[in-house]
């Protein structure tokens, strides 16, 4: 009888401790967006206000783009990311507080997003470079793929719970589990051995930095387009989707936070599955071969959505949806790490 040989990357302790906690973090993220999306929608009852709410917490991403490298290579990445995850624990917390001591006011709520937005921005690009830092170069795509599964099974079990949960005990009580994720996130990571790598960057100004990123595009052409790829990607999913959705589910197909953490949750499911199954067609097909099949299938979802506006209809898109986007997600950034030291 054959052994299950256990993956290579799974024998390093630093990925496994980083695994679960972010995992676990992950089913916080999960019940958030439709926790908070809730919040201001049954205050507001408007969808361009969820809409501001979720412009307020991608914002952050456009600065940490240009300029969190400069911070990410000058600290101690471990410390790094043990300081977002009790940043944004605690950020969440506030708003239960705040609502529970009499201060129930929306601007709250906005302030808190900015803030969480400011910490998932800086954590997953110090998160990546963590585990660049942590896993064998040949394991990285190994790595990548587990780290999007626990991405989308974290995501996909808050989300599919995240509706009951609120219809259950209110989305403001949710926000404390949300809260208690990222507390256990941080004492995962407090469990790491791990010495920082030197880098030359870390004797650099901020602007040779910028300038050597810049000088990078120009070299590697390709790095810019990927990069694009994946922003664009993250935008139209987490920004245009997730706000659509919340309306569609409400005032389209009527099925309110339950049919969109069914929704959002089959979405994850694509994606987990996604995980696997990209390793078994990456070397076997060409990139650009991959990367156009799964956005075309995004696409395609996407375009399907408004047509048959039937929840198990939605939820079938959405899943084909998750499985085209993760799996070029996945792609796009094992190349980003191969591309760029």
């Amino acid at each position: 009888m054959r052994m299950i040989k256990m993956p290579r990357v799974w024998q390093n302790r630093a990925f496994r401790y980083f695994f679960f906690g972010n995992g676990v973090s992950l089913f916080g993220f999960g019940i958030h967006f439709i926790a908070v999306a809730w919040i201001v929608l049954d205050r507001t009852g408007s969808e361009m206000a969820v809409a501001k709410l979720f412009t307020l917490a991608h914002l952050p991403g456009l600065v940490v783009a240009l300029y969190g490298g400069v911070i990410i290579d000058r600290v101690n990445r471990k410390h790094l990311l043990i300081f977002l995850d009790l940043f944004r624990g605690v950020s969440v917390l506030s708003v239960p507080i705040a609502f529970w001591a009499g201060y129930d006011q929306l601007w709250i709520v906005y302030v808190m997003e900015f803030l969480v937005g400011t910490g998932h921005s800086i954590f997953w690009s110090s998160a990546n470079a963590f585990v660049q830092e942590v896993v064998n170069e040949k394991n990285i795509m190994q790595a990548n793929s587990f780290i999007s599964a626990s991405y989308q099974t974290g995501s996909l079990a808050g989300s599919a719970a995240g509706g009951f949960f609120i219809a259950a005990f209110g989305p403001v009580a949710v926000l404390l589990l949300d809260s208690a994720t990222y507390f256990f996130s941080a004492i995962m990571l407090w469990q790491v051995d791990y010495t920082p790598t030197p880098t030359e960057s870390k004797t650099k100004t901020g602007w040779q930095n910028f300038r050597d990123g810049l000088s990078l595009i120009r070299e590697k052409y390709s790095v810019f387009l990927y990069m694009f790829m994946v922003i664009m990607a993250d935008v139209a999913i987490w920004g245009g989707m997730t706000i659509l959705t919340v309306s569609y589910s409400n005032n389209i197909l009527g099925t309110g936070a339950q049919g969109f953490g069914l929704m959002d949750g089959f979405y994850g499911l694509g994606a987990l599955i996604a995980s696997w199954m990209v390793l078994s067609f990456f070397g076997r097909w060409q990139r650009s071969t991959i990367l156009l099949v799964c956005y075309g299938i995004a696409a395609s979802t996407t375009f399907l959505l408004p047509v048959m506006p039937l929840l198990k209809i939605a939820i079938l898109l959405h899943f084909f949806m998750g499985l085209g986007n993760n799996s070029a997600r996945i792609l796009t950034r094992t190349i980003f790490m191969e591309k760029i030291p």
